[in-house]
């Protein structure tokens, strides 16, 4: 982490957090709306879980812990990947998540944000082993 906390890093978890915040609503009413066939605590015990995890990826981000980013990009990348096929039957509400979490996801690679995430002890010199610490 390096100097003073970045804008783009701000607004990036800002839509980060809104894509997931649109996400969690539409699972909820899904899990609602559907018969299951499993106990009604288990869908409500992986979202927890999963919802978890993320706030947890997104307070290391928050404080510019490298790997954290790295690791967010490659579920936030995957999510995106898999739903770009299915463009055309996602409802309103998913497609701005989608747009939010892409353009989260632009912001988290800025100048500014590599800044941050590089720390005050960069140098181009450390092996990739030593940047992930």
């Amino acid at each position: 982490m390096s100097g003073q906390f970045p804008k783009t890093v701000g607004c990036s978890i800002a839509l980060l957090i809104a894509a997931h915040v649109v996400g969690f609503l539409q699972i909820v009413r899904f899990t609602q709306a559907e018969n299951l066939g499993v106990s009604p605590w288990v869908p409500y015990a992986l979202i927890a879980v999963i919802y978890g995890g993320f706030a947890w990826l997104f307070v290391l981000v928050f404080r510019g812990v490298y790997w954290a980013r790295l690791a967010y990009t490659f579920l936030a990348g995957f999510s995106l990947l898999a739903s770009l096929p299915h463009w055309p039957e996602l409802s309103i509400p998913a497609k701005a998540a989608f747009l939010s979490k892409a353009l989260g996801l632009v912001l988290l690679y800025a100048p500014a944000s590599n800044l941050w995430f590089r720390g005050p002890n960069y140098s181009s010199k450390r092996t990739a082993a030593e940047r992930l610490r």
